[in-house]
């Protein structure tokens, strides 16, 4: 006898799918699963159209396996783990200590790889100047007031260089790269 797919009633007939090995099964609550040892069924980008989700009635755990992301009251998100925060969203950064006096010194003369972004900070009792020169004095450099600190986008091929006018201060060089 040959059964055609309109011939089908539920409750005389039924239709198992399966790969060979793992099979779908619907239960008592009308859910389908996966009949097999491990219990899983593995949908890849090619099985999941995402646009067809409704926010009323479907949802997806976003996990590794373990730990799943969970959506707060609000709407918000939590991260929680072992993650190292980098400000600004940057991949990777460092902060280097360095002195400054009356004689002109490169800053981050070792700059870090992919470096996008630098940013000193004047932890000393006196004013700093800043220029791209080795040239640079209290007279052409941009003035770093004591207290304060001062940010710029540049890449790891730039040189930036400081002096004081007098005494030595006490830098703080950030440095930032995706």
């Amino acid at each position: 006898m040959t059964v055609t797919l309109n011939d089908i009633q539920a409750s005389f007939h039924s239709i198992k799918i399966s790969d060979g090995t793992n099979t779908l099964a619907i239960d008592s609550n009308g859910n389908v699963g996966v009949t097999d040892a491990g219990g899983s069924l593995t949908v890849d980008a090619t099985d999941f159209d995402i646009r067809d989700l409704s926010a009323n009635t479907d949802s997806v755990k976003i996990g590794d396996g373990t730990d799943f992301l969970a959506i707060n009251a609000d709407g918000s998100i939590n991260v929680q783990g072992s993650l190292t925060t980098v400000p600004g969203g940057f991949d990777t950064w460092k902060v280097t200590s360095q002195s400054v006096s009356n004689t002109a010194t490169q800053l981050a003369a070792t700059p870090l790889a992919g470096r996008i972004y630098l940013e000193i900070q004047n932890l000393g009792a006196v004013d700093v100047y800043v220029n791209f020169s080795n040239a640079v004095t209290a007279s052409n450099g941009l003035k770093i007031a004591k207290g304060s600190s001062w940010s710029i986008d540049l890449d790891d091929n730039a040189a930036i260089y400081a002096i004081t006018a007098s005494g030595t201060a006490d830098l703080r060089i950030a440095e930032y790269a995706y």
